[in-house]
């Protein structure tokens, strides 16, 4: 948990440094949220699987999900595949999370539970505090390539001794837990979860795209004669606000762009 964490704090702090450096700033927002909205189709999944098979499974595909993005973004070459590597991250982060709550039902007693969910609440407290500073040190004295390698080496350490606590056969078990039946992995949750994290993403890459743009000059072709603009002769007659289609006057101020060379409705206030 507290790789997961270290992870969610430094990487913050270094993301506006990486996304400059590889040439995608325009993609901070969608690097920054993918984690966060993978990350929820993941915490459902880890749930349903956990349940399905026990811990060690999800365990296993979780950490390889979050190891395998922590990689890509470390050597990432362009914002599409350290975009690739957050969204990978925030899965095998979030099916994770959710095994880790179940290890510890399944392998603490009733009596010093308390204690560990505390020390999980720690967990999260600490990296908040260091997190940040150190990445933020470690990005101006080496690269920002570092914080992602430091990550990476401290979860495959935390993964192999998770790895090593759940080797005994009951905790890989395909009986499903619970008095109910077994429940999909993916699941109803599963599926509006990853519906509500696909639109996200697609909210944000529409975000990245450049607004249409409306020359209203193009429109404005019906010419009052008798009105040229001043200075310009050879301009011809400029289009007034009246002969611009309706289309044109809402998509831009008329005066920007059809010049009515007229009489002011109110005369200006003299000094």
């Amino acid at each position: 948990m507290t790789s997961i964490a270290f992870e969610s704090f430094a990487v913050t702090t270094v993301l506006p440094v990486a996304m400059t450096d590889l040439d995608g700033a325009q993609w901070y927002s969608l690097a920054y949220a993918a984690t966060i909205t993978a990350a929820l189709v993941g915490m459902v999944i880890g749930g349903n699987w956990s349940d399905r098979s026990g811990p060690r499974r999800p365990l296993v595909a979780g950490g390889s999900l979050f190891l395998g993005g922590l990689a890509l973004c470390m050597v990432a070459p362009e914002p599409s595949t350290f975009v690739l590597g957050r969204l990978l991250q925030g899965i095998g982060g979030g099916i994770d999370s959710v095994v880790l709550y179940v290890l510890i039902a399944r392998r603490i007693p009733e009596r010093p539970r308390p204690r560990m969910f505390g020390l999980l609440t720690t967990a999260w407290l600490v990296p908040s505090l260091v997190g940040p500073v150190l990445a933020g040190a470690l990005t101006d004295l080496m690269t920002w390539r570092v914080v992602f390698g430091i990550v990476l080496a401290g979860a495959a350490i935390s993964l192999g001794g998770l790895l090593h606590v759940t080797r005994d056969p009951g905790m890989h078990s395909t009986e499903p837990v619970g008095d109910g039946p077994a429940r999909p992995i993916i699941g109803r949750n599963g599926t509006l979860s990853l519906v509500a994290a696909l639109l996200l993403v697609l909210l944000h890459l529409g975000g990245q795209l450049d607004p249409p743009s409306i020359d209203p000059g193009r429109h404005c072709s019906i010419d009052r004669p008798g009105r040229r603009r001043a200075g310009h002769p050879s301009l011809g007659h400029a289009p007034t606000a009246r002969s611009c289609p309706a289309a044109c006057r809402a998509a831009s101020h008329p005066w920007r762009h059809c010049h009515r060379y007229g009489p002011l409705p109110h005369p200006l206030p003299s000094n």
